[in-house]
């Protein structure tokens, strides 16, 4: 479990080298709960076109699509911030001259 878990994004890769690894990211419905169990699975698109699958054969294969997902989330709240700061400094002008 992480120390802090900022925006409330996990990742996670489970598995081993016989049976292939998973990987899986949970997202934090809320902040006032410190635990979560909605873990989904990080599909993987194989060399056959429109196939999916969630093993993967190598734990770093799994440890990269997990990093991947991870980083898109955090991305996506980091934007959401930022338009929420520019929003904010915009309502914040009391008078401007024409």
């Amino acid at each position: 479990m992480f120390e802090k878990v900022p925006y409330g994004v996990k990742v996670r890769v489970r598995g081993n080298e016989k049976d292939g690894f998973i990987a899986e990211y949970a997202l934090h419905t809320t902040r006032f709960t410190p635990f979560f169990d909605d873990w989904s699975l990080i599909s993987h698109y194989t060399h056959t076109p429109y196939t999916k699958q969630d093993t993967f054969p190598t734990f770093e294969l799994a440890k990269e699509a997990a990093m991947a997902q991870y980083d898109s989330w955090i991305g996506f709240y980091d934007r959401a911030e930022e338009t929420k700061r520019i929003a904010k400094a915009q309502r914040k002008v009391v008078w401007k001259h024409p």
